[in-house]
């Protein structure tokens, strides 16, 4: 298993579909619902994501015989605080169990060894089952937030409400912190 850089000033055209569709098949683990195309993929990576030096995304990629199967990546990485959240975890092809957990193993060693990162962060909606994947992993609840849901053009937001008023949430998020980053770099 590779975890292989998204180009984001070219990126592959293969990249960008396999981007968008599995996008499209997992929209309600995301904060953004909308329907993704290529061409907005495509926006994303190289208007968003390549301008970002706090963001990175990688593909999850067989060795041998360049199979992707998901993709990985950190995003609001705070170089003075040496801190950075775990972001984009998705599998794409079901098979090779274990697969994700070495690839984020892999990630946050990664991540120790050549940016020099201390800590590590996840959210994660409370509703979505990868909450135990990030629990056995070693991350533990920090505190949870009320989620409100905001109409947009193409989709919905949801917007973190840590207001105190808040009416009572049909969704909420998780704010995780990896508590002992032995814990990731087991079994590797």
């Amino acid at each position: 298993m590779t975890l292989r850089p998204v180009n984001t000033q070219s990126p592959l055209a293969r990249d960008v579909e396999l981007l968008s569709q599995w996008r499209n098949k997992n929209v309600k683990s995301f904060l953004t619902e909308f329907d993704s195309t290529q061409e907005r993929t495509l926006r994303w990576l190289t208007q968003s994501v390549d301008h970002d030096d706090s963001r990175i995304i990688f593909m999850i990629e067989n060795n041998e015989d360049g199979k992707i199967f998901g993709y990985i990546g950190l995003a609001s990485i705070g170089w003075d605080g040496r801190s950075a959240e775990v972001d984009s975890v998705v599998r794409g092809v079901q098979g090779l169990p274990g697969l994700m957990s070495a690839a984020l193993r892999a990630l946050v060693r990664w991540g120790e060894s050549e940016l020099g990162l201390l800590t590590f962060s996840v959210r994660v909606l409370a509703d979505n089952p990868a909450l135990s994947f990030y629990q056995k992993l070693g991350f533990a609840e920090s505190h949870r937030v009320s989620l409100v849901a905001e109409k947009v053009t193409d989709g919905v937001v949801w917007r973190e409400d840590e207001s105190s008023s808040a009416v009572v949430a049909t969704r909420q998020l998780v704010h995780l912190d990896l508590e002992n980053r032995n814990d990731a770099r087991a079994a590797s």
